[in-house]
C-alpha cells in the first residue's frame, strides 16, 4: 500500500497549515522511500524480553532502601515511579498505580521545576484514573521541557480521543508524526483517524507503521498497534487480517490481555461463544479489568449460561461501585457501571452517572450509552439528539446506524430505511467475510 495522503486531501479533511503539511508529506514520503527499501521476508517480529525477574524486582527494593534513607533525591524517585508503573501496566493493580503516584509526587516535591520524568508519571497515572483534564495538563508541561517526549505525545492523543475532541486529537496525532514518524507514531495516528470514520486512511497509517517497524522495537508497544489496528478492522469485519495481527500480537506478547479480548470478539462474531468465552476470561484472569470481565458474562449469556452471567454483573457491579468511592486511588470507572446497567435496560441509575461522565468528556463512548438509556426511557428525541452528536463528529461504527435505524422506526419516520442501509454498506459483506 503506497502512502497518498496527498496535500489537497489534508487540507480539506483536516485544515493543517500548508507549510506543516509539506513538512509531514515529505516525512511520509521519506518513510515510503526507506519501507520500498526492506525486504519485508526478512522482517522479524519484535522480541519480548524478561519482564520483572528477580533482577527487576531487586532493583526496585535498591531503590526503595535507598530513597529511605535518602529521601531527597528527585531522580531516584522517579526511576522507582518508571519502574513501578512498567509493573502497573502488566498487573494493573491499582495499589501500584498509587504507588506510583506517591514516587512522582515526592520527586516534585523535592523538584517542582524542570522536572519532566516525574511530570510525565503523574500524567500517566492521572490518564488511568481517566483524570484526563489533568494529564493533558501535565503532558503538554512535559512537552515544553521536552517536545520529543514519545510518551507524552502520544498521551496527549489518547487522552483527547477519550475526551471526545477528536479534531484535536487528529492535530495532535500530525504533530507527533512531524516530530518523531516512528511506528508507534503511525498506530497513535490510524486510532485517530479510525475514531472519525476515516476507515481506508487508518487502515493505510497502521500498515505504514509495521511496515517500518524493526525487531528492536519495544515488544509490548509493538503488541498494542496490532491490536488497536485489529479492533478496527475487527468493525469493519476484515477477519482475516484481523486475526493474522492479533495472532502476531500474542506470538510477541504471550496472554496480552487487548489481544486476548479481541480474540474473544473474533471468535463472537464468528458465532463461537465458546472459544470467545474462553478468550474473554483469559483476558480477565490477566489483569483483573471489569470489560474484559463483562465480556465473558456476554459470552456466557450466549451459551445460555445466564445465571452465571448475571452473578458476574453482579459482583463486577459492586466492585465498580467500591471503587468509584475513592477516585483517586482507583481505576474504577462509570462507564464499566453504566454498561452493567444498560444490560437490564436501568436508564434511571444510568442516567445520572452518565450527566456526570459528561462533565468530563464528550466521546462517542458516552453518546451512544446516553442515547440508549434516554431510548430505554422511552425519551426517543433525546435518544436521537445524542446519536447526532456521534454523527456531527464522524464515525464508521455500525451499531451507531443500525441504533439509529432503531429509533426512527420507532418515531415511523422514513429515515430509518437509510441509516439501515449505511449500517449494511459498513460490515462490509459481512456474511462474506463471515464464512472465510
Amino acid at each position: 500500500m503506497k502512502l497518498n495522503l496527498r496535500v489537497s486531501q489534508f487540507v480539506r479533511r483536516f485544515g493543517m497549515p500548508l507549510l506543516a503539511l509539506i513538512v509531514l508529506v515529505g516525512l511520509l514520503m521519506a518513510a515510503a522511500a526507506h519501507m520500498r527499501r526492506r525486504n519485508a521476508d526478512a522482517h522479524r517480529l519484535p522480541q519480548l524480553k524478561e519482564e520483572f525477574g528477580p533482577s527487576t524486582h531487586t532493583e526496585i527494593e535498591i531503590y526503595r532502601k535507598r530513597l529511605a534513607k535518602y529521601p531527597k533525591n528527585s531522580t531516584e524517585w522517579a526511576i522507582l515511579g518508571e519502574l513501578l508503573f512498567s509493573e502497573f501496566k502488566i498487573r494493573k493493580d491499582p495499589l501500584i498505580l498509587k504507588e506510583v503516584e506517591a514516587c512522582a509526587r515526592k520527586s516534585l516535591a523535592v523538584l517542582p521545576v524542570e522536572n519532566a520524568g516525574a511530570q510525565m508519571l503523574l500524567a500517566q497515572v492521572l490518564d488511568q484514573r481517566h483524570s484526563f483534564t489533568e494529564a493533558l495538563k501535565n503532558a503538554r508541561a512535559v512537552l515544553q521541557l521536552k517536545p520529543n517526549k514519545t510518551s507524552a505525545l502520544s498521551l496527549l492523543v489518547t487522552a483527547q480521543i477519550a475526551q471526545g475532541d477528536y479534531e484535536l486529537a487528529l492535530e495532535s496525532a500530525m504533530n507527533y508524526l512531524q516530530i518523531n514518524p516512528e511506528p508507534q507514531a503511525f498506530a497513535v495516528f490510524g486510532l485517530a483517524l479510525s475514531q472519525v470514520g476515516r476507515f481506508e486512511q487508518a487502515v493505510e497509517a497502521f500498515e505504514n507503521g509495521l511496515r517500518i517497524e524493526k525487531s528492536s522495537d519495544d515488544a509490548r508497544t509493538a503488541a498494542w498497534m496490532r491490536s488497536i489496528y485489529a479492533r478496527t478492522l475487527l468493525k469493519r469485519d476484515k477477519f482475516d487480517r484481523a486475526q493474522i495481527l492479533l495472532e502476531e500480537a500474542l506470538k510477541i506478547v504471550p496472554d496480552f490481555p487487548l489481544a486476548l479480548d479481541l480474540k474473544g470478539e473474533y471468535w463472537e462474531r464468528k458465532r463461537n461463544f465458546e472459544k470467545a468465552s474462553e478468550f474473554f476470561l483469559n483476558a480477565f484472569q490477566q489483569t483483573k479489568e471489569m470489560p474484559y470481565l463483562l465480556n465473558y458474562a456476554r459470552s456466557l449469556d450466549e451459551l445460555g449460561r445466564a445465571q452465571e452471567a448475571m452473578g458476574l454483573r453482579k459482583k463486577a457491579a459492586s466492585i465498580v461501585l467500591e471503587n468509584l468511592k475513592n477516585p483517586q486511588e482507583s481505576t474504577g470507572h462509570r462507564l464499566e457501571l453504566v454498561e452493567i446497567l444498560l444490560h437490564d435496560k436501568n436508564w434511571k441509575e444510568s442516567l445520572p452517572l452518565l450527566k456526570e461522565e459528561l462533565k468530563i468528556r464528550h466521546s462517542h463512548e458516552v453518546y451512544f450509552a446516553l442515547s440508549r438509556s434516554y431510548f430505554f426511557k422511552g425519551d426517543l428525541s433525546q435518544a436521537r439528539l445524542y446519536l447526532n452528536k456521534i454523527f456531527t463528529s464522524g464515525t464508521d461504527d455500525a451499531r451507531h446506524f443500525q441504533f439509529a435505524k432503531e429509533i426512527e422506526q420507532h418515531l415511523n419516520e422514513p429515515l430509518g430505511r437509510f441509516y439501515g442501509s449505511v449500517a449494511e454498506r459498513l460490515e462490509d459483506s459481512s456474511h462474506k467475510n463471515m464464512s472465510d
